[in-house]
């Protein structure tokens, strides 16, 4: 079956306006095109995990998936101010909890939540910003792990923390050329490679390995610190 192109637009010129009822629509290996506009229509889910209900602005429900906007800043996906400071977690800009999912995101902005994404899978985003979040992103690598490219944390917030990995050994990637102002905790990833990058600090925990090439740290502690967990290890090269 060949996949298919859906677009979403909210003057309703797309096949859908809401972003949540393209995402419950399209099949493995389709394309949502979204365009201009503030993309704000809450859902309830439960998550494995929690014991309360977590509220996500798009909720991915399809394995393999590609997103793409009409840029950072022109597609925005969250609530147009700013909603958290309650429960843990919620609410979420983007959610895809599923074990070994391959998504794509292009070209878009989420933010204005508690947790701006929550990726779960092999991740490629690019060209993107996450935006006033209290949490910048949860990324839990599988597979081949992903690529994180010309994206920026942003806000007046957290300034953009990124977690990588739950604690589990797991697959690296690539972070380049990105600015993630806060902090930046890895955690039990292994062989990471972040290069390019204009960073606040690092945090390697639970066994973590990367290496650093031609980024910069502005903390005001440590730069770089191995945190917890045997095994840790860091490589620092062309830095400041």
């Amino acid at each position: 079956v060949s996949a298919a192109t859906i677009t979403v637009r909210k003057d309703g010129s797309g096949d859908y306006s809401v972003l949540q009822n393209a995402l419950d629509a399209v099949a493995n290996g389709d394309t949502i095109l979204i365009g201009p506009g503030d993309f704000a229509d809450p859902t309830t889910i439960a998550l494995p995990g929690y014991s309360y209900p977590v509220v996500s602005y798009a909720v991915v429900r399809t394995p393999e998936l590609t997103i793409i906007g009409s840029g950072a800043g022109t597609t925005a996906i969250g609530p147009t101010n700013f909603e958290g400071g309650g429960l843990p977690n919620t609410p979420q800009g983007l959610t895809c909890d599923m074990a070994d999912a391959r998504l794509t995101i292009r070209n878009l902005t989420v933010g204005n939540c508690e947790l701006g994404l929550v990726v779960r899978g092999v991740l490629t985003m690019s060209d993107c910003q996450v935006h006033n979040t209290n949490i910048g992103m949860y990324w839990l690598p599988s597979g081949s792990g992903g690529l994180l490219q010309r994206t920026r944390f942003t806000g007046t917030w957290a300034l953009g923390s990124l977690g990588i990995g739950d604690g589990t050994a797991a697959p690296g990637g690539l972070v380049e050329d990105c600015s993630i102002p806060g902090t930046l905790q890895v955690r039990g990833v292994q062989g990471l490679t972040v290069r390019d990058c204009e960073l606040g600090s690092v945090y390697l925990m639970l066994g973590a390995t990367m290496n650093l090439s031609r980024c910069s740290t502005s903390a005001s502690g440590p730069g770089v610190a191995l945190a917890s967990g045997a095994g840790g290890y860091c490589g620092v090269e062309d830095c400041v």
